[in-house]
C-alpha cells in the first residue's frame, strides 16, 4: 500500500486550475490590492531605500547581453580564418619576420606529412634546403644579412642539410636504389646553389648591396662537395635509374612547354639543346646496355656448349665478361650524368633567382655530338699547323734551332692526326690533340718571353742552341701511337 505522501503528490500533480478559475482568482487579487493600498510610511521607506542604492551605483554603465547562438557562429569562422589566413601570409615570410616560425614549423611540416613515399619526403626536404639558401640570398640582396642573421641562417642550412642526409640514410636501409637516386638529386640542387652563390660573389662591387657572407658560401660549397662525393660513391641500378630519369625528363618537357611563351628565342634554343643532349645520353646508355645484355645471353649459350672446341670458337665471337661489365657501368654513368643535367634544367626553368643569376651554359654545358667533336678536332688541328708555322718563322729570325724538339713532336702528332679515322678513333684523336695543344702553348709562351727580352735589348739572355734541351719538351718520348 502506497504511503500517503506519495498519493498526495500524485494527486497534486494531477490537479490544475481551469482557465475560468485562474481568471477569477486574478480578479480577486487585483480588487484586494485596489482596496488595500500600501501605507504611506512604507512607501516613503521604499523610496529612500531606492535612492540610497542609486547613490552607491555609478552614474552610467553598459549592460552586455551575450548571444550564445551568435557566439557559436563567429568563433568557428574566426578559427577557420586564422588557420587559412595566417599560414597563407606566412608563406612569403623571410627569416626575422614574425610569421617565419609559422612558415617553417607549421606550413612546411604539414606539406611534408602529405608526401607519402620516402623518396617524395626526401625531395621535399631537399626543396626546403633550397628555400633556406634562397632566403639567405634574398636577405643579402636587401642588405639585411648581418653577421648575426648570417649565423642563424647558416645554422638553419646546416640543420636542414643534415636532416635531408638522415632521411637518405634511413631510405638506404630499405631501398638502396631510391636512396642513391635521391642523392643525385640532392647533389644537383646543391651544385646549382653553389654556382649561384659563386656568381653572386663575383658580381659584388663596393657600391652593391651587402653580399652573401663568406661563412654561408663556404658552408654551401662544403655541403655540395660532400654530397657530390657521396652520390659518386653510390651505385643505383640501371633499371631504376632509367625509370626515374624517364619521369624527370617528362617533367622537364612539361615545364619547358609552360615557359615557352615567356622565354626568348635564345633561351628556348639553349634549353632545347640541353634536352636533346639528355636524350642522346639516354640512347647511348640504352645501346651500351643492349650490348651488355646480348653479350650476357651469348655467354650463357657458350657455357652450355658441349665440346671445348665449340666453346672456344663461340667465345671469340663475343666480348669478354669484363668488357660487358664495363658497358653496363658506362651506361649507368651516362644515366647518372643525364639525371643530374635534367635536375639542373628543372631548377633553371622553375627558379627565377637561378635563371636571373647564371646562364644555362654555366649550369649545364653543352655535350658535343660526335660530328661536333670531329669538327673541333679538325679546327684545332688547323690551329696546330699555324702554330708550327709560327715556330718555324721564329726559329729562322730570332733563335735558330731553339724549338727543334718541340716542332718535331708537333709534326709527329699532326701527322698521326691527319691519318686518323675520326669516325672510329675520335677519343684517341682528342687525347693526342690535348697533348699537342699543351706542347704548343708552352712553345708559344717561350716565344713571347723571348720576344720581350729581345725587344728590351737583352739579346744575350736568349737561350743558346745547346740549352734547348732544358727549355723545351721532348714530345716524341710521350706521344702514343694511335692506329686507325
Amino acid at each position: 500500500m502506497k504511503r500517503f505522501s506519495e498519493q498526495l503528490k500524485k494527486q497534486s500533480d494531477s490537479i490544475r486550475l481551469r482557465a475560468s478559475e485562474r481568471a477569477d482568482l486574478r480578479e480577486r487579487l487585483v480588487s484586494y490590492m485596489e482596496y488595500h493600498p500600501l501605507p504611506a510610511e512604507l512607501q516613503t521607506k521604499k523610496l529612500i531605500a531606492k535612492q540610497a542604492i542609486h547613490t552607491l551605483l555609478p552614474t552610467s554603465f553598459v549592460v552586455w547581453r551575450f548571444n550564445t547562438k551568435l557566439f557559436k557562429t563567429i568563433v568557428p569562422t574566426c578559427v577557420v580564418m586564422v588557420l587559412i589566413a595566417v599560414p597563407a601570409l606566412a608563406h612569403q615570410a623571410a627569416p626575422g619576420d614574425i610569421l617565419y616560425p609559422v612558415k617553417v614549423g607549421f606550413n612546411e611540416e604539414v606539406i611534408g606529412t602529405l608526401a607519402f613515399s620516402p623518396y617524395a619526403k626526401i625531395e621535399w626536404e631537399t626543396e626546403r634546403l633550397e628555400r633556406r639558401i634562397a632566403e639567405a640570398r634574398l636577405l643579402a640582396s636587401e642588405g639585411k644579412l648581418t653577421t648575426e642573421v648570417e649565423a642563424d641562417v647558416t645554422a638553419a642550412i646546416i640543420e636542414q642539410s643534415q636532416k635531408t642526409k638522415d632521411k637518405i640514410a634511413e631510405l638506404r636501409e630499405t631501398d638502396a636504389d631510391d636512396a642513391a637516386i635521391a642523392e643525385i638529386a640532392f647533389a644537383s640542387m646543391l651544385s646549382v646553389q653553389n654556382e649561384v652563390l659563386e656568381k653572386d660573389a663575383d658580381n659584388v662591387t663596393e657600391a652593391s648591396t651587402t653580399p652573401v657572407g663568406r661563412t654561408l658560401a663556404g658552408v654551401v660549397a662544403a655541403e655540395s662537395s660532400a654530397a657530390e662525393a657521396s652520390q659518386a660513391a653510390s651505385a643505383p641500378s640501371y633499371e631504376r635509374l632509367m625509370a626515374r630519369l624517364e619521369a624527370e625528363t617528362t617533367l622537364a618537357y612539361e615545364l619547358f612547354a609552360s615557359v615557352r611563351a615567356a622565354a626568348t628565342e635564345a633561351e628556348l634554343a639553349d634549353v632545347t639543346r640541353r634536352l636533346e643532349d639528355v636524350g642522346r645520353k639516354i640512347v647511348e646508355a640504352s645501346t651500351l646496355m643492349s650490348n651488355f645484355e646480348t653479350a650476357s645471353a651469348t655467354q650463357v649459350s657458350i657455357e652450355n656448349q658441349s665440346t671445348a672446341t665449340t666453346r672456344a670458337v663461340a667465345t671469340d665471337e663475343v666480348i669478354s665478361d669484363n668488357e660487358a661489365l664495363v658497358n653496363r657501368a658506362n651506361a649507368t654513368a651516362l644515366l647518372r650524368t643525364a639525371m643530374a643535367d635534367v635536375r639542373k634544367l628543372i631548377s633553371f626553368m622553375t627558379n627565377i633567382d637561378v635563371r636571373d643569376t647564371i646562364t644555362v651554359d654555366e649550369l649545364v654545358p653543352v655535350t658535343l655530338t660526335s660530328d661536333e667533336r670531329a669538327a673541333a678536332v679538325r679546327l684545332e688541328l688547323s690551329q696546330l699547323q699555324q702554330t708550327l708555322a709560327t715556330l718555324d718563322t721564329f726559329d729562322e729570325t730570332l733563335a735558330p734551332g731553339t724549338f727543334s724538339l718541340a716542332k718535331r713532336g708537333l709534326v709527329d702528332i699532326i701527322t698521326q692526326l691527319e691519318t686518323i679515322d675520326l669516325s672510329t678513333s675520335l677519343a684517341n684523336a682528342e687525347t693526342l690533340l690535348a697533348q699537342a695543344t699543351a706542347m704548343a702553348q708552352n712553345a708559344l709562351k717561350m716565344t713571347e718571353d723571348m720576344s720581350v727580352r729581345a725587344a728590351s735589348g737583352s739579346a744575350d739572355s736568349l737561350p743558346e742552341l745547346g740549352e734547348t734541351s732544358t727549355t723545351t719538351v721532348d714530345a716524341t718520348a710521350t706521344t702514343p701511337n694511335v692506329s686507325n
